[in-house]
């Protein structure tokens, strides 16, 4: 039977510099040749995951948290979020005084990409346009369809009031920092690794799943085997099943070593 590996992108692929360690192309590069198929399995939208996509051999592209499903080239699963929600949405940012990115199958936009009070929020804008992800046009409305969305937020904002008005139709994961990443309910990274095992018949014990932040712990609570980078949020260590080296140090390629995997 042929293994499944799953692998996060920021923090466990990729470093702050969007950049992959080659003993972790090397190591990709050998499981695949011994019997394994590759998934990239990201937070990120599809249009900020083709950057990485590009450099890594890959059977598929699990994208915006489960919300967006590409595997051997053919669409599984686009979710987008009702437009009467994405109204609300939109209107949550003058609501709840916090900026909001949405993000696309297409780019991400941003509630105030030219004015916001947040550096956070700039800093990620200028993150997303070097990776060719943001839509900059300023059409920040709810007739542009949308999977899941971003919230910064400070001691100005009442962040409280948005969780009550939302926490009924999304998983609202403390990102830290300020930063929330809200993903329509029935819908995680985790569901996107049992819908490829289905599709592929591939058993659990078959599965690896590979991440460091606290939006891979639903792929840590399914039935395959877990690794957490060397930096990880401890969220993830009830579920985990071995911590590898930093990703810096080589984490992968040591993680894939462990499991005989190559």
């Amino acid at each position: 039977m042929k293994n499944a590996l799953f692998f996060d992108i920021d923090g466990t692929l990729v470093d702050d510099r969007n950049v992959i360690p080659k003993s972790a192309l090397q190591g990709i590069k050998e499981a695949r040749r011994k019997n394994s198929l590759v998934f990239i399995n990201s937070g990120r939208c599809l249009k900020l995951v083709e950057s990485i996509a590009s450099k890594i051999e890959n059977d598929g592209l699990l994208c915006g948290c489960g919300t967006d499903i590409l595997v051997s080239g053919k669409e599984e699963e686009l979710y987008e979020i009702p437009r009467a929600t994405r109204k609300r949405i939109i209107e949550a940012v003058d609501k709840y005084n916090v900026d909001i990115f949405t993000e696309a199958r297409n780019g991400n936009r941003s509630s105030r990409y030219l004015d916001s009070r947040f550096p956070e929020i700039k800093r990620g804008i200028e993150f997303v346009k070097l990776l060719g992800g943001f839509i900059s046009d300023g059409f920040f409305e709810p007739d542009n369809p949308f999977s899941k969305f971003c919230v910064q937020a400070d001691n100005e904002s009442d962040m409280m009031g948005l969780k009550s008005e939302f926490r009924k139709e999304f998983d609202i994961m403390d990102r830290h920092g300020g930063f929330f990443e809200c993903v329509p309910l029935g819908f995680t990274k985790g569901t996107a690794v049992n819908e490829v095992l289905r599709l592929y018949e591939i058993d659990p014990d078959h599965a690896y799943v590979f991440g460091d932040s606290s939006n891979d712990l639903s792929m840590f609570k399914t039935e395959a085997h877990s690794i957490a980078m060397g930096q990880h949020d401890p969220v993830l260590d009830p579920y985990t099943e071995y911590v590898t080296t930093d990703l810096e140090n080589d984490g992968i390629y040591n993680a894939l070593k462990h499991f005989d995997l190559i």
